[in-house]
């Protein structure tokens, strides 16, 4: 499976958040570096391998067995013609599913230290969860008596 980094940019933009992406030569493993605004020189960025781009799929049951990708791609056409008109095409359908679970993914984990959970339909993944993920941390956290 290929992922365009484009159209996680765009459907970051979609979802709220404009998003610059780059990729470092200097490391050794692959990392796309996600900077928050359009500027390639902004200081809020995180990082995601590319082995966490398809683990974020399969923890939000996208691409494993029995995964939203796959039923939407073995939807009967009967099946699909009794969607609204904007949801009746399949490849539409199933890049939908990948890049905003993807783009959402990116956005939560960019506005971290606001504490809030924007998407709590996503589920992070383990490594992330604690510092990308806090539920309600930031808020509780700092309450005055």
């Amino acid at each position: 499976m290929d992922i365009n980094i484009t159209l996680i940019e765009a459907y970051c933009k979609k979802n709220g958040r404009d998003v610059t992406t780059s990729i470092s030569i200097e490391n050794p493993e692959p990392y796309l570096n996600f900077i928050a605004g359009k500027d390639a020189q902004g200081s809020l960025r995180i990082f995601l391998s590319f082995s966490d781009l398809k683990e974020i799929l399969v923890v939000n049951n996208m691409i494993n067995d029995g995964g939203l990708v796959l039923k939407e791609r073995d939807a009967s056409q009967e099946s699909l013609r009794l969607r609204p008109n904007d949801e009746q095409d399949k490849d539409k359908n199933i890049e939908r599913l990948i890049y905003n679970t993807l783009s959402r993914y990116v956005i939560q984990m960019l506005n971290a230290a606001s504490g809030q959970i924007l998407f709590p339909e996503i589920v992070p993944l383990p490594n992330h969860k604690s510092t990308f993920f806090k539920d309600q941390f930031v808020k509780t956290q700092f309450k005055y008596s």
